[in-house]
């Protein structure tokens, strides 16, 4: 049974396991996926749609047994393998009530092993046709994705950031920074709604090349935006705010007559700001406000006064 056509998640902490995995299994799949924890495991989840998930149960913050679960609420006939200690009889009696589809022993001696396992799993994957496979990759999609500009929706959102900010503790930090455009109305109503989408396709993709790699950029709805920033902080975060200001007034186009894009930004940070993911988004909405009621084109902080 042939691999070469489907899609394989990694989700180990353990760079070393993890790199030894990926270069035995990337020349058999179309497409190896790799997460480090559960929380990246379910955002490659729920991006991606992959055919097999091959994880590890014990790892920082979500946990392998708590990203099956939520895996399982969303698609019960997900083809899930797991890999752990055999002594650790606990964990593997949970994973066997959310009905995994295979178990490996570590520490894993021989990938053929695996690759044979893997195999195995893939016929349940066959029974399914590929139009199948495509409607499901398809509500994943309409689920999760904001449909103009193809970045994450407020559904993604509000479930990832609970769990970021789950997964963090006092000595670790985040920050949200809300933002949204000052201009689109004016956008619209002068050039048309065709050219005010332009304009949010553009601020996107130019956001999307700004942030950091583990930062998620979202559609919260409209002209707004935001953007999740882990392990960001006060003292850190200037720096990334200066490349976000320089976006400031580009144009929609190089003729020099076209529109100029404007965005006010607002900004909290967890968990100095706030404790809950309620009190974060309020925070930086206020700080947002604070910055349009300023002038518009402006950042400003969260102040509790």
């Amino acid at each position: 049974m042939a691999l070469n056509d489907l899609m394989l998640l990694l989700v180990e902490d353990d760079p070393i396991a993890q790199e030894q995995l990926k270069l035995y299994f990337e020349d058999q799949f179309e497409t190896v996926l790799q997460a480090y924890n559960g929380l990246e495991g379910l955002d490659l989840y729920r991006r991606y749609a992959p055919d097999i998930i091959l994880t590890d149960l014990r790892m920082p913050g979500l946990s392998g047994l708590d990203m099956i679960a939520e895996i399982r609420k969303e698609n019960p006939d997900q083809v899930i393998m797991i890999f752990s200690a055999l002594n650790d009889s606990d964990t593997l009696l949970k994973s066997l009530n959310l009905s995994v589809d295979g178990f490996i022993p570590k520490p894993i001696l021989d990938l053929s092993i695996v690759e044979e396992r893997l195999k195995k799993v893939a016929e349940k994957i066959r029974s399914k046709s590929s139009e199948e496979r495509h409607q499901i990759h398809q509500l994943y999609q309409k689920a999760y994705f904001d449909a103009l500009t193809r970045i994450y929706n407020r559904n993604y959102f509000d479930d990832y950031l609970r769990r970021v900010i789950l997964s963090h503790n006092d000595e670790n930090s985040l920050a949200l920074l809300i933002i949204d455009m000052d201009n689109l109305k004016e956008i619209n109503d002068r050039y048309g709604h065709a050219t005010g989408d332009r304009a949010l396709v553009l601020l996107t993709d130019t956001l999307r090349r700004t942030i950091p790699e583990k930062a998620s950029l979202v559609r919260l709805g409209g002209d707004e935006f935001a953007v999740i920033l882990p392990g960001i902080n006060h003292k850190n975060i200037s720096g990334f705010l200066q490349e976000i200001e320089s976006l400031q007034g580009m144009p929609l186009q190089s003729d020099g007559g076209s529109p100029r894009i404007s965005f006010s930004i607002g900004c909290s940070f967890f968990p100095d700001d706030a404790r809950t993911v309620d009190e974060l988004l309020a925070h930086a909405d206020e700080a947002m406000y604070r910055a349009k009621r300023s002038g518009k084109g402006r950042t400003f902080f969260y102040e509790e006064q």
